[in-house]
């Protein structure tokens, strides 16, 4: 693994996250292509195999700061914190079952 500074990698990678790119390869060519990737980066060009080892390495710690940073996003008003109840049109498990049927398939809790 070459030699980079973690404070790098963490930008590099909260970056993708924020932006959506969430695959190690995704992120190198990202580094290439970006301009915002290639200052976060220093004009380093990151290896895939090197960010999926730092992240492996510390998944513990990266998800405590990603959680840290949606905290100050909710606190700032940025976005909102909760779950999303509205089914997707697109996505077919996630439409709502008609009360008939859910009645069938689940067993009643008294």
């Amino acid at each position: 693994m070459a030699a980079y500074a973690p404070v790098m990698m963490v930008r590099v990678l909260l970056y993708g996250y924020a932006t959506g790119v969430y695959s190690s390869r995704k992120l190198q060519a990202k580094n290439y292509d970006d301009v915002a990737f290639r200052f976060l980066s220093a004009d380093e060009h990151l290896d895939h195999s090197t960010l999926a080892e730092f992240r492996k390495r510390h998944l513990t710690a990266l998800a405590g700061l990603l959680l840290q940073a949606l905290q100050l996003c909710a606190k700032a008003g940025l976005v909102k914190v909760g779950r999303n109840e509205k089914p997707s049109p697109k996505m077919p498990g996630c439409r709502r079952r008609s009360p008939s049927r859910l009645d069938r398939t689940q067993p009643k809790i008294d």
